[in-house]
């Protein structure tokens, strides 16, 4: 049986935007997703966003047992909230969940409600917390989740 590392929740810094940037493009490949996002930014624009809109937080989850190319621990999942993106060797490990727990968890200190735009498949996740699918009698292949303010 195969034996995993405990997953680490960090705040991104510069030096990540190039692997979140790839990690988009790995994680979004359903297409009702690659539609509604056609032109992702990619590593000037997130840099940008990064430097410049200090109201969007970015975070990941690395796995320290695994590295990039440049040797540092393999992002696995990231999230500028508004979008939460898992990737493969991060998916079934509890790597979303973390994502996903620290966003409630800061709408909660601010007490405001949440809403994303999900996939189907991913659409479980954020059930598990609390979030519905506003417009589940559509076909679509994208989940419009909303997550009530906590008292």
């Amino acid at each position: 049986m195969a034996t995993h590392n405990v997953l680490q929740l960090k705040m991104v810094t510069l030096d990540d935007i190039p692997a979140i940037t790839d990690l988009w493009y790995a994680a979004f490949t359903d297409p009702g997703m690659r539609a509604m996002l056609p032109d992702t930014p990619g590593n000037e624009a997130n840099r940008g966003d990064f430097l410049n809109k200090p109201f969007q937080r970015y975070i990941t989850v690395v796995d320290p047992g695994a590295t990039d190319a440049r040797g540092r621990p393999r992002i696995v999942a990231s999230a500028k909230w508004n979008l939460s993106m898992p990737e493969g060797r991060g998916r079934r490990r509890g790597a979303g969940s973390m994502l996903v727990k620290w966003g409630c968890d800061l709408a909660d200190e601010d007490g405001v409600g949440l809403y994303l735009d999900a996939s189907k498949d991913g659409a479980f996740l954020y059930k598990r917390v609390g979030f519905v699918d506003e417009i589940e009698a559509h076909a679509g292949e994208v989940a419009s989740m909303a997550r009530k303010k906590r008292d």
